[in-house]
C-alpha cells in the first residue's frame, strides 16, 4: 500500500504554566506518535476530547509545526523542506464549525472564487462562475447559493460549501476535523455519505477525526485510537472493531450507542476521570482507569505490537 502522508515520532507540547522559579509545565498533546495515511483510503482518528486528535490532525495538515518529528507528504518533509504552494494546495482541511471557517462578509461565489484563483489565477469571470457552480453541484447544492452569504444558509449547507472550497484546489489529502459534530443529527448522515462519495470518486486520501464510532465504521478503511497523546490501537477498521485488542478501544465501543453486538466482544467501563495531560501516568497511560490493569502496566511504556496482519495494540493483556 502506497503511503501518502507519514508522521514520524511526532511530539507537540504546549506551555501550561510558568512559575517564578523557572519551572515550566507542559500539556503533552501529542507524545511521540507515528502514523500513516495510505493512498485512496480513509484513516479515522478517534478518542475522547483532549486526547490530542485535532492537534495531530493540524500537524499533518501543515498548520501546526511539531516540536519534534517529521511529516512527509509523498516523501517530502513539509516542515524541513518547506510547505510549498503546490503542496499547500494538495493538503486541505475541513474544519469542525463552518460558521468560523467561512467569511461572513463574502458571498459563496467569492469564497469559492478565492480558492479557484489559487490554481487558476488568470481565469475569466464567466469561467470562474461556471467552475464555482460545478463545485456546488458536486456537493449537492443549487447554483443559486453562489450569490448568498453564509448566514443565509443552514449548518449543513455551510459545511457543504466548506467541502466544495476544499475540493476547489484539487487536493490529494484532506483532514476532516469532526466535520459533522456541529450539525443537527438529521444532517450528519447526509454529510458523511457526501464525504464518502467524494473520497471514492476522486480517490482522495483522508484523515477523518471523530468521536462518533458509527460514522467511523461507515466511512473509514483504517482506524487509530488515541488516548492522552498516544496511539494505543491501530489497524483496519473491520479488524479493530471485530477483534478489539485494547481496553480503551473496548470502552469506546461499549459506550457507543446502537453499535452492533459483535463489536462488544469486551464490555469494559472505565473507572475514575481522565488524568491530566500535564502530568500523565507512568507506564500505560490508561492504567489508572482500566479495570483489568496489572502491576506491570504502571511501569512499562507500552509500545504498539502487531497481533495480526495490520492490527496493532499497546496492550498485551486483553484477550
Amino acid at each position: 500500500m502506497k503511503t501518502v502522508v507519514e508522521g514520524r515520532d511526532i511530539k507537540k507540547y504546549f506551555i501550561a504554566s510558568k512559575s517564578l522559579f523557572g519551572k515550566t509545565e507542559y500539556v503533552r498533546a501529542v507524545d511521540h506518535v507515528d502514523i500513516e495515511i495510505y493512498d485512496n483510503s480513509v484513516l479515522a482518528l478517534v478518542g475522547e476530547s483532549g486526547s490530542g486528535k485535532t492537534t495531530l490532525g493540524r500537524i499533518l495538515a501543515g498548520i501546526l509545526k511539531p516540536d519534534e518529528g517529521s511529516v512527509l507528504f509523498k516523501g517530502i518533509d513539509i516542515y524541513r523542506d518547506g510547505l510549498t504552494r503546490d503542496i499547500r494546495h494538495k493538503i486541505q482541511v475541513i474544519f469542525q464549525n463552518p460558521d468560523s471557517s467561512l467569511n461572513p462578509r463574502m458571498r459563496i461565489l467569492d469564497i469559492l472564487g478565492e480558492a479557484i484563483k489559487e490554481i487558476e489565477p488568470t481565469i475569466s469571470k464567466d469561467d470562474l462562475e461556471d467552475r464555482a457552480a460545478q463545485l456546488l453541484e458536486n456537493v449537492n447544492l443549487h447554483v443559486d447559493h453562489l450569490y448568498k452569504y453564509p448566514h443565509e444558509l443552514s449548518g449543513g449547507e455551510k459545511q457543504r460549501v466548506a467541502i466544495a472550497r476544499a475540493l476547489a484546489v484539487n487536493p490529494e489529502f484532506i483532514v476532516a476535523d469532526e466535520p459533522v459534530s456541529a450539525l443537527d443529527i438529521s444532517i450528519r448522515a447526509q454529510i458523511i455519505n457526501l464525504l464518502n462519495s467524494i473520497q471514492k470518486r476522486l480517490r482522495i486520501s483522508m484523515l477523518y477525526i471523530a468521536h462518533d464510532l458509527r460514522t467511523v465504521w461507515n466511512i473509514s478503511d483504517y482506524v487509530a485510537v488515541m488516548y492522552l497523546g498516544k496511539i494505543v490501537e491501530y489497524g483496519e477498521t473491520e479488524k479493530v472493531f471485530r477483534n478489539v485488542a485494547h481496553p480503551y478501544t473496548a470502552t469506546l465501543l461499549t459506550s457507543a450507542p446502537l453499535m452492533p453486538k459483535e463489536f462488544r466482544k469486551h464490555e469494559i467501563y472505565p473507572v475514575g476521570e481522565p488524568p491530566s495531560l500535564i502530568d500523565p501516568p507512568s507506564g500505560c497511560r490508561f492504567h489508572t482507569r482500566c479495570p483489568i490493569a496489572r502491576e506491570e502496566c504502571k511501569k512499562l511504556d507500552m509500545k504498539l505490537e502487531e497481533i495480526e496482519d495490520g492490527h496493532y495494540t499497546a496492550c498485551p493483556f486483553l484477550k
